[in-house]
């Protein structure tokens, strides 16, 4: 998948992952492909890769529906992703920029402001922004 692909992929995995598309929706590769004005192919090589990481499911004729979630297997990952923070710790993390200082620095002040106004939706958006900020810091390519 070149770069430009990859960011497809990450918008439509963000969507996924905040809910704008919701468990057991349908989700179209023609109109994905027409949203993001590439070929039809293209967006199929980003439908797979959602499919490999589990996020939809597609099957022939009936398209792409995202995949429900699994409060077990949820809890189980989050278990995993625990101990594998103790890992980034421990193996050479990566140079912190000043970037990634200053993006997680405005990832806590709209986690501040949000104090008064709960909003889970914006919340999940900055877990979110702060878990891809965080990944930067992991040197490890296989843990990362």
């Amino acid at each position: 998948m070149d770069a430009d692909d990859h960011d497809i992929y990450e918008e439509v995995r963000e969507r996924i992952c905040l809910f704008t598309y919701k468990p057991g929706e349908m989700i179209s590769e023609n109109a994905l492909a027409t949203e993001f004005n590439i070929s039809r192919s293209r967006m199929r090589r980003v439908m797979w890769q959602l499919e490999n990481d589990g996020l939809i499911h597609m099957s022939k004729g009936s398209g792409a529906v995202i995949t429900a979630i699994d409060i077990k297997s949820l809890k189980e990952v989050y278990v995993v992703r625990q101990k594998l923070i103790e890992l980034v710790g421990e193996l050479r993390p990566a140079r912190i920029t000043k970037n990634i200082i200053s993006n997680l620095e405005g990832v806590l002040a709209q986690t501040e402001q949000m104090r008064d106004q709960y909003d889970s939706t914006t919340l999940a958006g900055l877990y979110y922004a702060f878990h891809r900020e965080m990944l930067k810091t992991i040197r490890n390519t296989f843990l990362r």
